[in-house]
């Protein structure tokens, strides 16, 4: 069977099982009176990894990495999506976390110091809005983890604030990206803020690391709202 009827095939399936549509007290990721956008980002993640999967021709993986999980936004579609795959749970957040595995059967996995070496690797990461809130220093130290994490031929999947994210759009943060590419504005302290990249500056940290080749980039590809860029770990 080709990749595009396997992914059919999966897609087909995945859209007639049931979503879990409980949300945990500690999920902030569903604002009262925009709960369709919830429901929405969600099935969106997927079409995203389907667009991802037919580029590099992956019909399934043994282990799939969410983090951040969150309440379970993404996570809830992922266990329906790839039903074959073990999924993985992980976030800052451990009482999420704690309700992702005690609800959707994920597996948990400790929220990573990116500093040091990942313990193990996965053949699919998705990373939705986790670099999008980091200082250039510690978004390019995620994004080197995230490459270190993958299995050979594994898919890195992340999103980002682009030029299609129109909160970041200020005077200021369009002056600081058009001069180098990004531009952070810390929100809460302890590096934590909303980050606005452009394609150049991201892909110029990931072509010169031999480890992965870029599958793509699609600026507004998360739902119209967020950048996702692709990566895949080379073999040899």
């Amino acid at each position: 069977m080709s990749v595009i009827a396997t992914l059919a095939d999966r897609h087909a399936t995945y859209l007639a099982t049931p979503i879990l549509t409980e949300i945990a007290e500690c999920d902030d990721m569903l604002i009262p009176g925009r709960e369709p956008g919830y429901w929405v980002n969600g099935r969106a993640a997927i079409d995203v990894l389907l667009s991802a999967m037919l580029a590099a021709q992956r019909t399934e993986f043994a282990a799939v990495l969410d983090l951040p999980c969150g309440g379970g936004r993404v996570t809830r579609h992922l266990v329906a999506f790839f039903p074959d795959s073990v999924i993985y749970a992980s976030d800052i957040d451990a009482e999420r976390q704690r309700w992702v595995v005690a609800h959707l059967g994920a597996t948990p996995f400790d929220p990573p110091n990116f500093q040091v070496a990942p313990a193990r690797t996965f053949d699919l990461i998705f990373v939705g809005s986790l670099l999008t809130h980091f200082p250039a220093d510690l978004f390019t130290q995620a994004l080197t983890w995230f490459i270190a994490a993958l299995a050979p031929d594994g898919l890195l999947v992340v999103t980002l604030h682009g030029r299609a994210y129109p909160e970041l759009h200020t005077e200021e943060s369009r002056a600081i990206r058009d001069l180098v590419g990004f531009a952070f504005r810390e929100t809460t302290g302890h590096s934590y803020g909303d980050a606005l990249t452009t394609p150049s500056w991201v892909l110029r940290h990931v072509e010169t690391n031999p480890a992965v080749r870029i599958i793509g980039y699609h600026e507004g590809g998360w739902n119209g709202v967020q950048d996702v860029v692709v990566l895949q770990r080379r073999t040899c």
